[in-house]
């Protein structure tokens, strides 16, 4: 359990085999988005090599939203055990100022990681360019069956969160939370409490984690799959859907109904199908 520790709502990730085109349903959802880049490993040296995945980002005023396509073959490939699922929002990741610490806390409550590495790519957006480097790890599948879920430092967040690529459309300012679809949330968030380090908290039908700007929410299967389209019967959990703070609610749906993209009012969120985002289900609220 991270006791002591400030863990942030970093990023998410939603994922694809090689052809599938995230990029185009993202963009017609009112994102801007960062041109593809190849994420590539760091060795000790610094030498670089690609990681078989391309990348691209809707950039929030907090968090991002990753847009990533894995073209790798390789069965031991970081997502290979969740893009087996098929596309779908299958990242998430925690931000952490001590990555170290958090990797030492993470093995002492006795679960599984990778080794702490180093990732980059290329940012030529904005007016600031160079490589973007982060340090992270991941816990293995066998402890988090839903999602990779990994714990990272952005060492160069000024060359990420650049003001040239942060202003969308549909009016995205922040990152706000994950839905986690739970066969059994009770059991889902004493999992959480332990990797988190939080207590779960009741909130209607829900069980919420909050972190530094930002909440998991574990939500049971039957009401995910009534909300988002997403599979009631499934054998596993799995993360379900992005919350999302938007500048202006109405402006956000005005988007929405040009494009003849549906949604539903649920509890003052605008809520849209998983099948309009390649396997995510997302939720726009007032930020």
């Amino acid at each position: 359990m991270l006791c002591g520790m400030t863990l942030s709502l970093d990023h998410i990730g939603l994922v694809a085999g090689a052809g599938v085109s995230l990029r185009e349903q993202f963009v017609q959802l009112g994102f801007q988005l960062t041109d593809e880049e190849e994420l590539l490993r760091s060795d000790a040296s610094g030498a670089r090599e690609p990681l078989g995945q391309r990348s691209c980002h809707a950039v929030l005023a907090q968090g991002y939203i990753e847009l990533s396509e894995v073209y790798s073959p390789d069965p031991g490939h970081h997502l290979a055990a969740y893009l087996r699922r098929g596309p779908g929002l299958h990242i998430l990741a925690l931000g952490a100022a001590d990555i170290a610490a958090a990797h030492r806390q993470c093995e002492s409550a006795g679960l599984p990681c990778t080794a702490i590495s180093w990732a980059s790519r290329d940012i030529h957006y904005g007016e600031r360019h160079g490589a973007a480097r982060f340090e992270w790890f991941m816990v293995l599948p066998e402890a988090a069956p839903d999602g990779l879920l990994c714990f990272v430092r952005n060492h160069t967040p000024e060359l990420v969160y650049q003001p040239q690529v942060m202003t969308h459309p549909n009016g995205a300012l922040a990152l706000r939370g994950l839905v986690v679809a739970c066969r059994d949330p009770e059991l889902a968030a004493r999992r959480y409490e332990r990797i988190l380090g939080v207590n779960a908290a009741r909130n209607g039908g829900d069980l919420v984690l909050r972190l530094a700007g930002g909440e998991i929410v574990l939500r049971d299967l039957q009401r995910c799959a009534a909300s988002y389209g997403t599979p009631a019967n499934a054998t596993q959990d799995y993360y379900a859907a992005a919350r999302l703070g938007v500048a202006d609610l109405a402006r956000a749906a005005a988007w929405l109904e040009a494009r003849s993209l549906p949604y539903v009012m649920q509890e003052g969120r605008l809520q849209l199908r998983a099948d309009l985002a390649c396997g995510a289900g997302l939720e726009l609220e007032p930020h």
